[in-house]
């Protein structure tokens, strides 16, 4: 889910196309279709399946992006932009405060365990902590098979 909502979200802020492949906006569609069938009922989706694939961020993405216009598939397109509106406003009434901190969750997470768990605030900026590896391989002191050996030779 989190790749297709990236390779949409990426098509839409493309500045020479500015569009969604057709193969993308169908695939999205029957997404859309299939959990805003089973919203009133089933409630399938939780909170962290919205977080992981980014679906709060392709839902604004979609829906800033109304001024797109393809004469292609526009009906598709609008059904799609209708299911995103009525699942974002129904997951907003269900998860209340979860849906409004979903980025400071995202950047808790970055900062502890991700990509900027080194970056720390020194006054009013960002810097990166001094990075100490956490082991070092030492690939003498380990019995190598002779097929790894061939391959580590070849890669110098």
């Amino acid at each position: 889910m989190l790749e297709m909502s990236e390779r949409i979200r990426t098509s839409l802020r493309d500045q020479h196309t500015r569009t969604i492949p057709q193969n993308n906006i169908d695939e999205l569609e029957q997404v859309l279709a299939a959990l805003a069938e089973e919203e009133p009922t089933i409630k399938r989706v939780g909170i962290n399946v919205i977080r992981e694939a980014r679906l709060d961020k392709l839902f604004e993405d979609l829906l800033d992006s109304a001024d797109i216009k393809t004469w292609i598939y526009e009906e598709l397109l609008d059904e799609v932009r209708s299911n995103a509106s009525y699942l974002r406003h129904n997951w907003k009434v269900r998860f209340g405060e979860e849906w409004h901190s979903l980025d400071k969750i995202r950047l808790r997470t970055l900062t502890k365990e991700g990509a900027l768990r080194h970056v720390v605030p020194e006054g009013q900026c960002w810097v990166v902590e001094k990075v100490q590896p956490i082991a070092c391989l030492d690939v003498g002191t380990y019995a190598l098979n002779a097929d790894f050996q061939r391959s580590f030779t070849n890669l110098h």
